[in-house]
């Protein structure tokens, strides 16, 4: 069993694999969340960023060892670095894998960017754990 990672990291790599406008740079959003000024956002974040995290608190990771994934942003190139061998069944969900690849990236030299806190639009909305969160 890969888990429900796996079947995001499938879903992705279509995207990036088969998209129309080839584009440089993706952001993966999960689906419950719909984000207030996220144009702005987008328009802030530096070209140079290989890939983009986010930063509500507590920045950087949940607990120890992994980083929230809720929100990614990545260059076409950087996809299978940050995504690729996600397994929930060996205790690689995909905020391990990002968080261990984020770490690589920056540890080589690469340019990692962070969101700033993202606020939601919507009201009374539940995190994957169930708790009703203001922002990402």
């Amino acid at each position: 069993m890969l888990g429900k990672g796996h079947a995001e990291y499938l879903s992705l790599k279509h995207v990036v694999e088969n998209s129309v406008s080839q584009c440089d740079g993706y952001v993966k959003v999960t689906g419950r969340y719909a984000l207030k000024g996220f144009d702005e956002v987008l328009a802030n974040i530096s070209d140079g960023a290989k890939a983009v995290f986010q930063s509500s608190e507590p920045m950087w990771q949940i607990r120890e060892g992994v980083v929230r994934s809720e929100v990614v942003g990545f260059k076409r190139e950087t996809f299978e670095q940050l995504f690729q061998g996600q397994d929930e069944s060996v205790g690689k969900p995909m905020e391990y894998v990002l968080r261990r690849r984020g770490d690589w990236m920056v540890e080589n030299g690469f340019e990692v960017d962070f969101f700033p806190e993202l606020e939601i639009l919507q009201e009374n909305v539940k995190d994957g754990g169930g708790r009703s969160i203001p922002n990402l």
